[in-house]
């Protein structure tokens, strides 16, 4: 019997000032088990050594450097957008993100594929374990059942997570290219994808076996938002109405426009309550809908 060659995935790297864990990362990548990898990577430019890192490793591997960026992108958002919209994929049958500052276990992409397949889902997830250097470790939680519009307030984990069959990845690329302007203005790419995924009706799969290692640091843009200091700035994040505003922002961007979009526009005595009734459908994790349900009844009604 003649042996199936190995899935071939697109793996899209977001760098910047990242020479302290780069190599790290770039090993785990290149050491996936049971497929056949290449990476392209966007640099938003990096004062420290990340050049001269992704310049040595990118020799004799399936590996390339978009050119370098005219000003800075200032967010890592910014620097998947242009991954997404402007990376060479060729013949890839997946694609998958991946930040700068993690480790993957070896059979992380394999394990994506497998779910994609047995589900038929049209993207991928999955639980990390968060650790510190002092030795702490933690496993971030997401797996839970998902619910009629999760995706219009939350993502379903790190980007660095997310695996996507080729074909829904190239109609997400023609969807974010018909309108970059207005996505560059938005701020977390994996709510974003998320969002579009599900609002056209397709399955995402969230699995809850963690795949890689989640670094983190003081210079995290998210992070796994843990401890007091975590949640003292999600409440602040709702409080000053920012949280609102991305919503209504993301849900104008996939072209949702129910009864939540309307509740949340107009945020009077009613519609507060019919947000919080409604709860158990906008977020995963009973702690999250608790949390959501006070926040919507402090939530400022200015936008």
């Amino acid at each position: 019997m003649a042996e199936t060659s190995s899935p071939t995935v697109c793996v899209l790297l977001a760098t910047h000032d990242s020479s302290a864990w780069l190599e790290g990362q770039l090993q785990s990548v290149f050491d996936q088990e049971a497929v056949t990898v290449s990476l392209v990577v966007s640099d938003d430019c990096s004062r420290d050594a990340t050049p001269a890192v992704l310049k040595s490793w990118s020799l004799g591997k399936r590996m390339k450097v978009l050119p370098p960026a005219v000003e800075p992108f200032g967010n890592a958002h910014r620097n998947f957008m242009r991954l997404i919209v402007d990376a060479p994929i060729d013949d890839a049958e997946y694609v998958a993100l991946c930040d700068h500052d993690d480790v993957w276990l070896k059979d992380k992409l394999a394990r994506a594929i497998t779910c994609l397949k047995e589900t038929g889902a049209a993207g991928y997830s999955s639980n990390v374990t968060a650790f510190w250097s002092d030795g702490r470790e933690r496993l971030i939680d997401k797996a839970q059942p998902q619910r009629k519009w999760d995706h219009l307030f939350s993502s379903p984990g790190p980007g660095c997570t997310f695996v996507l069959p080729s074909q829904v990845f190239l109609q997400l690329r023609s969807w974010l290219a018909a309108q970059i302007d207005s996505v560059r203005n938005f701020s977390v790419h994996d709510w974003l994808i998320y969002a579009y995924v599900r609002e056209r009706g397709l399955s995402w799969h969230i699995d809850a076996l963690p795949g890689m290692r989640y670094r983190q640091h003081a210079y995290n843009e998210i992070g796994a938002n843990v401890g007091w200091q975590a949640a003292r700035r999600r409440v602040q994040y709702v409080r000053s109405g920012a949280y609102r505003r991305d919503v209504l922002m993301l849900a104008g961007m996939v072209g949702h426009d129910g009864r939540v979009v309307h509740a949340l526009r107009q945020l009077g005595l009613l519609d507060r309550f019919w947000l919080i009734v409604n709860v158990h459908r906008f977020r995963r994790h009973w702690r999250d809908q608790l949390a959501l349900a006070a926040l919507f009844a402090l939530m400022p009604a200015r936008r």
